[in-house]
């Protein structure tokens, strides 16, 4: 891994957690946390849709 490489990696993970910050402040809840609960959600749905099929 060359020292440019390091150097934008750095870059983006800095941005990144300012990011999630922000967004922990404006919402109240962590970005980790509200992943985790989307995802949750997501394999509910996949679950319904397995179990009933699709309704036409």
């Amino acid at each position: 891994m060359n020292n440019r490489h390091r150097r934008i990696t750095k870059l983006r993970k800095q941005e990144l957690n300012v990011l999630k910050t922000k967004f922990e402040k404006e919402y109240g809840i962590s970005a980790e946390e509200t992943y985790k609960v989307a995802s949750q959600c997501v394999a509910d749905a996949s679950e319904a849709i397995r179990k009933f099929g699709f309704l036409y």
